[in-house]
């Protein structure tokens, strides 16, 4: 078996192929530090399972996910995040992903992911599975009347990145990527980035909240 570990993080990469070694898996751990170099190493090597950092410089695991999907249907994605919201998860699963872990878990799990994507099943962490399942009975979820390219956009004005800069990532122009925009204001009724930053903040909260009741 061919694993992936695609984060720009050099202890996580390195932490996480000790960890891969110690299962019983057998076969070859690569490594890539960035969504582009993921891609390369997709394209040369068609590992069997790639370990996604969500959140990348330049190229970002939810738009690497969805080009590898596109380039290596076989190859199965499992989503890596620090910190897990329904947004985030929504789009990584909207991309193409298999599976989406938090990296506090532990070895057990990660296995345990890896083995069920493996087998054509799909896994997403306690934390992750639980947000979900909170949020899918719930009526204040802003997001489900995004698309997945709406949901990725808004992502990234969230994270403050520009428009020409959100262009050139998913390879659309500008003036494309402001059509998006002005259609996601629409739907979170603000007018502008800051707005819509500020909703994204206050989803999140309630996202936390809905599990901290449980």
């Amino acid at each position: 078996m061919k694993i992936l570990i695609a984060d720009d993080h050099e202890l996580v990469r390195t932490g996480m192929a000790y960890m891969l070694r110690s299962f019983d898996f057998g076969g070859v751990v690569l490594a890539a530090s960035s969504g582009v170099e993921a891609l390369a190493q997709v394209q040369q090597h068609q590992p069997d399972v790639v370990l996604m950092d969500v959140n990348m410089p330049g190229l970002g695991g939810i738009e690497a996910t969805r080009r590898i999907k596109r380039m290596a249907p076989a190859t199965h994605v499992i989503m890596l995040s620090g910190s897990v919201d329904v947004l985030c998860i929504d789009a990584a699963l909207a991309a193409g992903a298999s599976g989406y872990i938090s990296k506090s878990i532990g070895g057990e799990k990660l296995e345990e992911a890896i083995r069920s994507v493996m087998q054509g099943g799909s896994f997403l962490c306690d934390e992750s599975q639980l947000l979900k399942d909170r949020y899918k009975s719930s009526k204040a979820n802003y997001f489900e009347h995004l698309s997945a390219r709406e949901t990725q956009i808004c992502l990234l004005i969230a994270e403050g990145i520009k428009v020409p800069d959100i262009a050139e990532q998913l390879a659309l122009s500008p003036k494309t990527i402001n059509t998006y925009r002005y259609r996601i204001f629409e739907k979170f009724c603000v007018n502008s980035d800051v707005e819509l930053a500020l909703a994204i903040h206050r989803q999140r909260s309630r996202e936390a909240s809905a599990v901290a009741d449980v």
